[in-house]
């Protein structure tokens, strides 16, 4: 055996691994790509799923009950509250997804209309009449 033949030899396999691997790399990258995406959706599902739990909470409490919670909204959010659904706009790469969590009590808001970036937000949950929930802006 000759040494040009050895070597060509080791570069046809090395060629070989090399085209084995790259679309494992651009499998990685496409998935690197998507993941700012898939937090803030994931952020956005939990933060809704915690203002959905504590207004259930309010509301089977009662009369008189307050909760005060805490979230975090991703970036270009938008919260609002419809009759008995907390709807939460994420906008991505992808365009819109809207995230609906749905509640056992009819709610309005006060201020909610003013979360529309970024951040932690502070929210007084509370109730004043009979299967009616308030969610209030804490500024």
């Amino acid at each position: 055996m000759k040494r040009g033949q050895i070597a060509i030899e080791f570069l046809v396999i090395i060629g070989i691994l090399s085209l084995a691997i790259i679309p494992i790399l651009f499998a990685m990258h496409w998935n690197a790509s998507n993941s700012p995406d898939r937090l803030a959706i994931s952020k956005g599902t939990f933060s809704a799923a915690r203002i959905a739990a504590a207004v259930d909470s309010v509301g089977s409490i009662g009369d008189g009950s307050k909760l005060r919670t805490q979230v975090e909204l991703p970036e270009n959010a938008g919260l609002r509250v419809r009759g008995k659904e907390i709807v939460l706009y994420v906008r991505t790469t992808y365009g819109d997804v809207v995230i609906l969590q749905p509640t056992d009590y009819t709610t309005f808001s006060l201020g909610t209309e003013n979360v529309k970036r970024e951040g932690t937000y502070m929210f007084d949950i509370y109730s004043n009449e009979p299967g009616v929930v308030n969610i209030k802006l804490v500024e």
